[in-house]
């Protein structure tokens, strides 16, 4: 009966605490039943899968004391819960589980307050806003103490409840407990006191979380279980498609603007620093923090609702600062996606607003009268094609009709006369082992810049001219050996075209391919060699070996401290490759003084602005003739 009365007593108070917190909170719990939890799309052992992987296991931290902090908090909560339910059924099975989540939670709790309130790391204390997990925690680690003492207490009243040859909390609390007190009717009221105590404690725990940011203790797994991104099927590499004949306004410009995923993302954000100490922007020292963009859009949904979000609460040249490399996506464990975000805001300024910085404009201008973004006229890009027709004898598309592949050079190998060696070198091998392919006289700029630097109408004109181009002529292939114009064939031409089913191959999985094939050889170098990961080829759509097969076989290879996902952008993405920075470090700077670190003498790349911007950067610090940058395909024995 007694049981009975506890255990209903219990229910009481959860039921009452979480009430009361989705009364105060329902906004927030409003957009967990609007998320699509992608049992259809992925399947319930996937969702397992990334429950597993992503929440519990903590795979995108690495950290191993951070890791074991976040796991042993939240498990320890998602046990103690359970546990609840067991009390009729097997009371020492009931007695072993609030052992243990008594444990995990005295570990998790005391392990966050050292690290926010001892250590104070940087990353999160930095552009976080007002602390309100002060409270939260310190009620969490009050119910996890005051659980300890009743386990002990328990274990010395009610021994044949318990498994007594595990040694846990309720062993270590009883032993400490005798030391100290001896007389069973102390015991007695000590028990009866705690255990009110502590459910008084749970309640004001469970009601704190409504003014606290440690309600991302509920919407962070919600967010992961509701992420694309954390199945393993990447959306951070994709801008949604916009209607341009249907839709009203652009972007981002009003909290009414953002939908319930980005809501999600907002209130699910733990302002960890993670985004931040990942961004390119912010390690030097440009006005943008990816944790800034989550935070002061919560901070405007808390208190500025019917103002504008960009110049109040957004900076517009923290807008104007971001690479689009995805290191922040990349770099949260709970799948915030603040590059979307950017990009919306960018629409905003762009298509509804018209408030363009000068050298955005300029790209426009260049795109729409020349159909690239340099400021070189046509003329060179028949130059290059004359050149490549009179010593390389190429196919044009327009005069074959037909070919296996479409060679797309891209706007930054025509118009560079340093990127035009990666054409010329890859011609030659696909002609020296007789490879049907084609070049377009008529090929014009992918929209990968005007897409990322807000101009959706552009984006969609240019994207619309080369899908009609294509139509014109019979091929199965699209080779490119631009990671940009890769990431836009690939991901964002069939939002335009449900028939856009061509196989788009990147320059460095075909020569990977072929080199293990035995079709071609390398050239060996005596210098020690690394890698640079282009952030449109590696992280958003994750082609990390196809270069290495070809890097790594060329000479003494050493990898660059941030690498893979983990890479740093050489600064060009998102239009930044024409913005003029004379106020703050060159993200091309930072990324060469990596590369010196680990002291190699030759840089290898996969995409033609890393290898702009790396030249740009030897030739700056004064190391020409000292430090090289290579295509991999320069790297080819062709003659």
């Amino acid at each position: 009966m007694i049981t009975l009365i506890k255990f209903l007593f219990i229910i009481i108070v959860l039921f009452s605490a979480f009430y009361l917190l989705f009364f105060k909170s329902k906004e927030k719990f409003k957009i967990i039943f609007e998320q699509d939890y992608k049992f259809k799309k992925y399947g319930y052992l996937n969702f397992f899968k990334n429950l597993i992987l992503n929440i519990i296991y903590q795979s995108r931290i690495s950290n191993f004391r951070t890791k074991l902090m976040h796991s042993s908090a939240f498990l320890g909560i998602l046990i103690f819960l359970f546990s609840i339910f067991l009390l009729f059924f097997n009371i020492k099975f009931y007695n072993l589980l609030l052992d243990i989540s008594v444990l995990l939670l005295l570990i998790g709790i005391f392990l966050a307050l050292v690290r926010r309130y001892l250590l104070k790391v940087e990353r999160i204390i930095k552009n976080s806003i007002k602390d309100n997990y002060f409270i939260s925690l310190i009620l969490l680690f009050l119910i996890a103490i005051n659980s300890f003492f009743i386990q002990g207490i328990k274990f010395y009243l009610f021994n044949n409840e318990f498994i007594n040859d595990i040694y846990l909390t309720s062993n270590l609390s009883f032993s400490i407990l005798t030391f100290f007190i001896n007389d069973r009717n102390i015991y007695q009221f000590l028990y009866n006191f705690l255990w009110l105590i502590n459910n008084l404690l749970v309640f004001g725990f469970i009601y704190s979380l409504s003014k606290s940011k440690m309600i991302h203790m509920i919407l962070a797994p919600i967010s992961i279980l509701t992420s694309d991104d954390a199945y393993g099927h990447k959306v951070s590499n994709k801008i949604e498609f916009i209607d341009l004949e249907k839709t009203e306004k652009f972007g981002i410009d009003n909290i009414n603007d953002l939908n319930s995923r980005d809501l999600l993302e907002v209130f699910s954000c733990t302002e960890c620093g993670r985004c931040q100490d990942a961004c390119p922007a912010f390690l030097t020292n440009k006005p943008l923090s990816p944790k800034s963009i989550i935070v002061n859009l919560l901070e405007h949904y808390q208190n500025f609702k019917d103002k504008s979000i960009i110049n109040n609460s957004i900076s517009v040249d923290s807008i104007w600062s971001c690479t689009t490399c995805g290191a922040c996506v990349s770099a949260c464990p709970v799948f915030i996606n603040p590059l979307s975000k950017i990009i919306r805001f960018r629409q905003n300024l762009v298509m509804d607003k018209s408030e363009i910085p000068n050298y955005i404009q300029e790209i426009f201008n260049s795109i729409e009268v020349r159909d690239h973004p340099f400021r070189g006229t046509n003329i060179a890009k028949k130059q290059f094609l004359n050149k490549l027709k009179q010593e390389l004898d190429i196919n044009f598309i327009e005069d074959v009709k037909e070919t296996e592949y479409l060679y797309f050079l891209g706007c930054a190998t025509i118009y560079n006369e340093r990127a035009q060696n990666i054409a010329i070198n890859l011609i030659k091998i696909l002609k020296k082992l007789n490879i049907n392919f084609a070049i377009s006289l008529n090929e014009t700029c992918s929209g990968d810049i005007a897409r990322r630097t807000g101009n959706e109408y552009l984006f969609q004109l240019q994207a619309n001219n080369n899908i009609e181009n294509f139509k014109k002529y019979k091929f199965s292939k699209i080779l490119v050996n631009c990671a940009h114009c890769f990431n836009t064939f690939k991901n964002e031409y069939p939002q335009l075209d449900n028939n856009f089913n061509y196989e788009v191959i990147h320059h460095s999985v075909l020569l990977s391919s072929l080199l293990k094939q035995g079709k071609i050889k390398l050239k060996k170098e005596k210098d020690l060699i690394t890698y640079h990961d282009a952030c449109y080829l590696g992280r958003h759509n994750d082609i990390y070996d196809e270069p290495r097969i070809i890097v790594k076989n060329i000479s003494d290879y050493r990898e660059l401290y941030r690498n893979r996902s983990n890479s740093f952008c050489c600064g060009a993405g998102g239009g930044m490759y024409f913005k003029e920075d004379k106020t703050t470090k060159k993200i091309n700077h930072e990324r060469l003084e990596e590369v010196l670190k680990v002291k190699a003498k030759i840089v290898s790349t996969s995409c033609p602005y890393c290898l702009m911007m790396f030249e740009d950067a030897i030739n700056s610090k004064g190391l020409k003739n000292q430090v090289f940058v290579k295509d991999i395909v320069e790297f080819i024995e062709v003659d």
